[in-house]
């Protein structure tokens, strides 16, 4: 394993869920929003990649929610993570009033942080957040 340490190494990673639909459960193209994410973190962090998957989630006004989702991911140093997050994050805000969703998916090493609308306003507003 050491000779691993010859190599760059890129050990976070950061992903974005880009919903397919407009509000709760429109199907919609949202190929212009994958493309504005994939720039992102492309201009962040040197490259990016997606994936297509099915993303099922529970809402509150419509039950069982079924979409084409496209996931935005891209791995970085933690300098580059540290500096990039805010401009990730406040994306991910545009496309939660872009798209009129009840939250945008935001994954960091694996852990998924759901930004809805009353953590944006707390984030945007520079509120102290819980832990």
């Amino acid at each position: 394993m050491t000779r691993l340490n010859c190599f760059f190494k890129l050990a976070r990673r950061v992903a974005v869920y880009v919903p397919g639909t407009m509000g709760a459960n429109t199907a919609a193209n949202t190929s212009a929003e994958t493309e504005s994410t994939a720039a992102l973190l492309s201009e962040c962090f040197g490259g990016a990649s997606s994936m297509p998957v099915s993303g099922y989630w529970m809402s509150a006004e419509h039950g069982l929610v079924t979409e084409k989702t496209t996931v935005v991911y891209a791995n970085a140093t933690e300098e580059d993570l540290a500096e990039c997050l805010p401009r990730v994050i406040t994306h991910c805000i545009g496309l939660l009033h872009g798209l009129q969703q009840e939250a945008i998916a935001l994954e960091i090493d694996g852990a998924l942080h759901l930004i809805d609308q009353k953590a944006a306003l707390m984030y945007l507003s520079q509120e102290s957040c819980a832990a």
